[in-house]
């Protein structure tokens, strides 16, 4: 959908990413309804085209299913980041980023337990503008019950503390629109915020599934359900620390009710 993606880039805070990740994934999210990606190298093309110099992510194979034919092809087309995912060593990003040479900005997925151990320290180790932390396989690898779990319980206030202490970038997970989502962007971008959270994925069910530009283009007003986040992310920004940490409770009760609806219904 080449077309939306000129669209959606009219606003200048919309990265686009190219999914080519499989290796695994059938087997790590099968059970789940999780977005599997069905985009292919050849689509690159059309979307660079589209996209403004400095906004296209290639998320590529784990560095264990060896992807530098997807990485030479993701530079080859342009990509500007390239997203590694499912990493567990030190060694592994460090083998990328040296492969990556400079040629594309690398954006780690911080998505498994020993990367999320990890990551506060190895940051100190290695020249990173940015990275992204994948809530769908890092509580499905930790044998939670609930996506929103690692922010829930402080697993991840180690990992942003070191981020932000090292000026480096990062986001968390995705949303749903305004309103909507089991937990609800009013709450959960308050998060974002309370950790130094700077990127969110729009989630599938942002653009309902859209199966064609037309859809997506006429089917919902993008622009301003991209502003309704946006205001709720000004608002909490502009806030001070006690309505963040009663934000924080809120959020943490939340979750805590919906994990027990869901150990509920697995012992009925």
């Amino acid at each position: 959908m080449p077309e939306v993606v000129e669209w959606v880039c009219r606003d200048p805070s919309v990265d686009v990413m190219l999914d080519l990740e499989s290796a695994g994934k059938q087997a790590r999210q099968g059970h789940v309804n999780t977005w599997k990606s069905s985009h292919k190298m050849s689509d690159l093309d059309q979307i660079r085209r589209s996209v403004p110099a400095g906004r296209l992510i290639v998320r590529v194979d784990p560095w264990n299913k060896d992807p530098k034919r997807q990485i030479k092809e993701a530079l080859e087309g342009g990509a500007d980041w390239i997203m590694l995912p499912m990493f567990t060593e030190l060694s592994e990003l460090q083998q990328f980023i040296e492969w990556l040479d400079g040629r594309a900005e690398p954006l780690p997925l911080v998505e498994t337990a020993e990367a999320l151990t990890g990551m506060p320290v190895w940051i100190e180790h290695l020249n990173l503008k940015r990275f992204h932390v994948g809530l769908n396989d890092l509580y499905l690898a930790q044998k939670q019950r609930f996506l929103f779990q690692p922010i829930a319980e402080g697993q991840l206030e180690q990992l942003a503390q070191s981020a932000n202490d090292h000026n480096v970038e990062f986001g968390i997970g995705g949303t749903a629109r305004a309103n909507e989502g089991i937990i609800k962007p009013e709450v959960l971008l308050g998060e974002h915020v309370r950790l130094g959270s700077s990127a969110v994925i729009l989630s599938q069910t942002f653009h309902r599934n859209s199966a064609t530009s037309e859809e997506f283009i006429h089917g919902f007003d993008f622009f301003d359900e991209l502003n309704r986040l946006k205001k709720i992310v000004g608002k909490f920004e502009r806030s001070g620390t006690d309505l963040l940490e009663k934000n924080s409770i809120s959020f943490r009760h939340q979750v805590h009710d919906v994990v027990s609806l869901i150990g509920q219904k697995k012992r009925e």
